[in-house]
């Protein structure tokens, strides 16, 4: 059996146990590790009311976010994506880091909260520059955006702790699958989403000429949300 612990909308206080068969629930292990869980629940299930798009719940020792709702006459299909929304919330409006290591430069990147690790095999010691184009800086882009051009320039892969707040750096040489597949017989098939909220969009930033913001009438914030 595989236990979500769901919870409420904009509430991690507490968290409703939902009980699902082995085969109803899984998860994609990704090498980027934007790791996804989709499983499946009865619609007669008394916690179905529970399951909404960007509801956050906690399965496979991670904590991952409903994007994808597919509802049929007895049963919902669910996706869900790991809880990568701090390192979405910042934008960077101009990104470039040249001569720097990796933890330098995830250090200039890392949400408020996290904590950066290193596996064994990443080389710390190695300096780089990190830009969009040669001599050219990244123009409003959200860390999230930025950590895919970070595991390029260190040849790295990474991996997250959505729980604990934690990103780890994995030279990608030294990993090893775990080994575990799900086979044929698991009856699940994707069809047209009904509820998907992939593309969600929470902050709007504004500037206008020579980085103007509305930050002084915003209490400090350049965007809405």
């Amino acid at each position: 059996m595989i236990v979500l612990r769901v919870y409420e909308l904009d509430n991690l206080s507490s968290a409703i146990p939902i009980t699902l068969e082995d085969d109803k629930c899984y998860c994609d292990h990704n090498l980027n590790g934007a790791d996804t869980v989709t499983f499946e629940i009865q619609r007669k299930n008394e916690n179905h009311v529970s399951i909404a798009e960007e509801v956050k719940l906690d399965v496979f020792g991670n904590r991952f976010v409903i994007k994808k709702i597919d509802e049929h006459s007895d049963f919902t299909t669910v996706n869900c994506e790991l809880d990568l929304d701090d390192w979405k919330a910042k934008l960077n409006k101009n990104f470039r880091m040249t001569n720097s290591t990796i933890d330098q430069v995830l250090l200039a990147i890392i949400p408020t909260g996290w904590t950066r690790n290193y596996e064994s095999g990443v080389d710390l010691s190695i300096h780089t520059t990190v830009e969009k184009q040669e001599g050219k800086a990244f123009v409003a882009v959200t860390s999230h955006e930025l950590l895919d051009y970070v595991a390029d320039a260190f040849s790295v892969v990474f991996k997250f702790d959505a729980i604990n707040k934690s990103i780890t750096a994995v030279n990608p040489d030294s990993y090893t699958s775990s080994g575990e597949f799900f086979m044929e017989d698991l009856n699940m098939t994707e069809l047209g989403y009904n509820g998907d909220s992939s593309d969600f969009v929470t902050r709007v930033y504004a500037y206008g000429k020579d980085g103007l913001t509305f930050a002084s009438i915003n209490n400090g914030k350049e965007y809405v949300e």
